[in-house]
């Protein structure tokens, strides 16, 4: 963790008040501050971060409005990380293409995604795909929950969504990953 101070922002309290815990059982309650405010309205000053960190959370806005949306909160040169979701083919299986139209239209080619960051006023300083240990440890916890429900004491649209989302993730990670970007604001 860096020796800065560090903002960590939410929409959900709960999702906060379980990392309070984290903070305070580490000791770090004097360089992180915990807000509960929305990423698409973002309570801060122009220039207020040297580094925005925003893993798996830019789709909920689409990539490139949550790159605009963001950057004035960047001082001059500072920095962007972010992850997304991209296809590493031009031509994934129909499966899992039509799984994704659906449930994350703005998803692209690592190519255009690039052009894409480019445009928005960053320059892309390091990129690579997140490995499959890094889904695994997404997965495992996931399966390993639903296992523990009963299909008969609960059921919802959500569960039912998530073992969606695991079965395409179990059959189609050649076409698809998380992209870890590394980017500078421009200075102009």
């Amino acid at each position: 963790m860096p020796k800065g101070l560090v903002t960590a922002l939410d929409n959900d309290e709960h999702s906060l008040a379980r990392l309070r815990e984290a903070v305070t059982a580490n000791a770090l309650d004097l360089r992180v501050r915990l807000l509960c405010a929305s990423m698409t309205e973002l309570p801060f000053e122009r220039s207020s971060f040297d580094t925005v960190w925003a893993e798996g959370s830019a789709y909920i806005m689409g990539f490139g409005s949550a790159l605009k949306s963001w950057r004035p909160f960047i001082k001059p040169e500072g920095f962007l990380v972010v992850s997304d979701l991209i296809w590493f083919t031009d031509q994934p299986h129909s499966e899992v293409l039509s799984f994704w139209q659906k449930n994350y239209p703005d998803m692209t080619t690592l190519e255009r995604r690039v052009s894409g960051i480019n445009s928005l006023g960053y320059q892309v300083l390091h990129s690579f795909p997140l490995s499959l240990h890094a889904w695994e440890n997404y997965l495992a916890p996931l399966r390993e929950k639903i296992a523990e429900l009963s299909a008969e004491s609960f059921s919802s649209k959500a569960l039912t969504d998530i073992k969606d989302e695991i079965d395409i993730h179990d059959r189609f990670l050649d076409d698809y990953g998380y992209q870890f970007f590394i980017l500078q604001k421009n200075s102009a």
